[in-house]
């Protein structure tokens, strides 16, 4: 194979490879997954293209079938890279979107029952399409409440944080007379104001209730 082959092959290669990073980088980034090693980023893109190569082949012949492709395209080369790349991007959607959906959870439950569609506890507790109030317990013995309006999404960050607006700041009394009535002392309340911020890391959390 001379100097020409090998610069020629090289376009071929990359879509052994590329259609399928795009696929698997879209679905970790939108379905909030923790990150592969480079051995599984590699082994996942040649199989996401694969599939991406399957669904063109399957197009095509259908097209050829129904006499789409009769009469001759000008420059196929470019108009398969191109199909492979849109493609790769509605495999991303899917590969999002499925695994939430009543299909992709009977499909999940199939093979375990304990199996569910998030990548964390953390992310589990904290999603809440329709919004939630949070009343989150300090171990210092500060009690905020608020409404919870953003958190960390990326499973592979060590620090987890929380943001609140809206909130109220309490603070835990102590003593053997404490009764429900008298559990907190409020300290600051901004309730009303909903430009009001706190932003509270996980390691300084004990506890949180969150209510939709």
């Amino acid at each position: 194979m001379n100097l020409h082959e090998i610069v020629g092959a090289i376009p071929e290669l990359f879509l052994l490879v590329i259609p399928g990073y795009i696929a698997l980088k879209i679905k970790q980034g939108y379905s909030l997954e923790k990150q592969m090693n480079t051995l599984d980023i590699i082994l996942y893109s040649i199989v996401y293209s694969f599939i991406v190569q399957i669904a063109f082949s399957s197009i095509s012949l259908i097209a050829s079938r129904i006499g789409f492709l009769r009469f001759e395209w000008p420059n196929r080369e470019l108009i398969r890279q191109i199909s492979y790349l849109l493609l790769s991007v509605i495999l991303g959607y899917v590969l999002v979107k499925v695994p939430k959906t009543m299909l992709g959870i009977f499909i999940s439950k199939l093979f375990n029952k304990n199996l569910a569609p998030f990548s964390s506890v953390w992310i589990k507790a904290m999603k809440n399409d329709d919004g939630a109030w949070a009343t989150v317990y300090l171990k210092n013995g500060l009690i905020y409440t608020g409404m919870l309006i953003n958190y960390t999404t990326d499973p592979n960050e060590q620090t987890k944080e929380i943001l609140l607006t809206s909130y109220r700041l309490c603070v835990q009394n102590t003593g053997a007379d404490i009764t429900p009535e008298k559990f907190f002392t409020v300290i600051v309340d901004h309730t009303d104001n909903p430009d009001s911020k706190v932003l509270l890391e996980r390691s300084d959390i004990l506890s949180i209730e969150i209510i939709q």
